[in-house]
């Protein structure tokens, strides 16, 4: 695929299924936060999918309406 070239459904089926598909925005939040404070992001967005009508997460901000980040970054995990 090119930038110019439109993506197939196919394709963003395909996109969809290799994601986590959390069942609702605060879901996707919770597992959001506990993924910045185990250290594998600074910062996640939180974006609902047009394709499987659930909610995942990126590391891109593309303006969407919720960031997770950790509010606490001495906070320490119990792994």
């Amino acid at each position: 695929m090119t930038p110019s070239t439109p993506e197939t459904k196919a394709e963003r089926a395909a996109k969809c299924r290799a994601k986590v598909r959390h069942v609702s925005a605060a879901a996707a939040k919770a597992a959001g936060l506990r993924r910045v404070q185990l250290g594998h992001a600074d910062a996640l967005w939180v974006y609902h999918c047009n394709v499987c009508f659930g909610w995942h997460l990126t590391k891109r901000n593309r303006g969407f309406e919720f960031a997770v980040h950790d509010p606490n970054p001495f906070a320490t995990i119990v792994k």
